[in-house]
């Protein structure tokens, strides 16, 4: 189904944030100053789009829950 198929997608690329968080928090352990803003921003970034993956997958999956 086309739903299942975009649920995957979506899911793939929340998976993909979670990933880039564990890797900013890894880098942020050791950074000060002006590289520990730089990771903040790009930790916020990474937030908001999987917090915008999220709602879509929400939606998907309601669509799916209608239609079934």
């Amino acid at each position: 189904c086309v739903a299942d198929a975009r649920g995957k997608v979506i899911q793939v690329k929340v998976d993909e944030c979670n990933a880039q968080l564990a890797d900013i928090k890894k880098q942020m352990v050791g950074a000060k100053g002006t590289r520990l803003n730089t990771l903040k921003q790009k930790a916020l970034q990474v937030l908001r789009r999987r917090k915008m993956y999220d709602t879509q997958l929400g939606q998907v999956m309601n669509q799916q829950f209608n239609v079934d």
